[in-house]
């Protein structure tokens, strides 16, 4: 988790290439490696690299009303604003995924279906808000070269992911038959039979399945938002990394 919030995170530092290169910024900053590492399995917090601001934040305006807060696109247009005090969410996929966090910790706490649902939902809806994201700045800047994606052309998911991405980013593609590529499908599929897309007129789960999906959503949804950032040679959101390397959650003993 420390070398990939160095190497990958939404930090403010020069970011380092290798693992030594981690290790001798920290040995320039006087910060023990080792206790570091013992820290931060303990909950700790990672040193320097690790960035707690989330994806929004509130305008407080004294003056009140006059003063207009947006949010510009790459084209140089207003995306969203308001006047006087509101608050603004630089991107609404990473909103969604903290979302997506809650709920499935709440599921956890509660042992809920429903929150694990809502979990689902939240996730997937985070991963293809970065993809419409994503898409959205390329419109902007080739606009000869439009991707659309709208209710007289509707483009099924796997475009996207097969010919979109590797569009965008210059042939780089996902993994389709990597771990977190494959746990987001099965969480997707989740979704749309439980959630989104009901099919049954009721719920059943055993708890060895709740448990199994609810440690998918870690690489399913945390890892697959990491590839794609990776992909995009984007900073990666500590809250992503964090949850990527959390501990899986076990079934309690006699549980239901």
């Amino acid at each position: 988790m420390i070398m990939m919030m160095a190497k990958c995170g939404n930090h403010r530092h020069l970011r380092p290439v290798t693992d030594a290169d981690v290790k001798k910024f920290y040995e320039r900053n006087q910060v023990d490696f080792e206790k570091l590492v013992s820290n931060v399995r303990d909950g700790g917090l990672v040193t320097f690299f690790e960035n707690l601001a989330g994806p929004g934040f509130q305008i407080f305006s004294s003056s009140g009303a006059g003063i207009r807060s947006a949010i510009v696109g790459s084209s140089g247009r207003e995306i969203a604003g308001f006047d006087g005090e509101g608050r603004l969410t630089l991107s609404p996929s990473w909103s969604r995924y903290e979302t997506a966090e809650r709920r499935i910790r709440e599921a956890l706490a509660r042992d809920s279906i429903e929150d694990l649902i809502a979990s689902a939902e939240s996730g997937v809806a985070a991963v293809e808000g970065f993809i419409a994201e994503r898409v959205q700045n390329w419109n902007g800047s080739h606009p000869e070269d439009l991707l659309i994606d709208d209710a007289s052309h509707k483009v099924p998911f796997n475009v996207k992911i097969e010919e979109w991405i590797p569009k965008m980013t210059g042939g780089k593609r996902i993994a389709k038959g990597s771990t977190n590529a494959q746990h987001f499908a099965e969480i997707k599929k989740f979704r749309d039979d439980f959630g989104a897309h009901i099919k049954l007129h009721a719920h059943a789960m055993s708890s060895d399945r709740f448990v199994e999906l609810v440690n998918r959503f870690r690489t399913g949804i945390a890892g697959m938002l990491i590839d794609l950032h990776r992909l995009f040679d984007m900073s990666v959101p500590s809250t992503l990394i964090r949850e990527f390397y959390a501990a899986d959650a076990v079934k309690h003993r006699g549980a239901s």
